[in-house]
């Protein structure tokens, strides 16, 4: 496991997404808020069901700013899945003109009852 998430190209099994910033998405300084690229993260998540598994942890490096009517692309990926082991998620958003916006790691654990 590496000290950041670096990796900025989507691999061939990924899920894509695309979206464009909203109002709603900017924090005080007009940029993209830091939880709202986490939630577009979640919601492409595409791993066992919420009711098995809940966020462990996230690492994100983030390597640009967005702002208002950007077009961003979200691209997300497992790393490894089990059924008592942590389930890893890796996503990247990539702005509109190929530039990285932020790499992320996530890891989901079982959910405790």
């Amino acid at each position: 496991m590496r000290d950041t998430p670096a990796d900025t190209t989507a691999p061939a099994e990924a899920w894509e997404e695309t979206r464009r910033v909203r109002r709603s998405d900017l924090d005080g300084q007009n940029h993209t808020n830091n939880m709202t690229y986490l939630e577009w993260i979640l919601d492409g998540f595409d791993g066992p069901l919420p009711g098995e598994f809940e966020l462990g942890s996230f690492r994100i490096n983030f390597l640009k700013e967005t702002h208002y009517r950007d077009l961003v692309e979200l691209w997300y990926t497992p790393l490894n899945s089990a059924e008592d082991v942590a389930v890893g998620m890796a996503g990247i958003a990539l702005q509109d003109d190929g530039a990285s916006v932020l790499a992320a790691e996530l890891t989901f654990v079982p959910r405790r009852v």
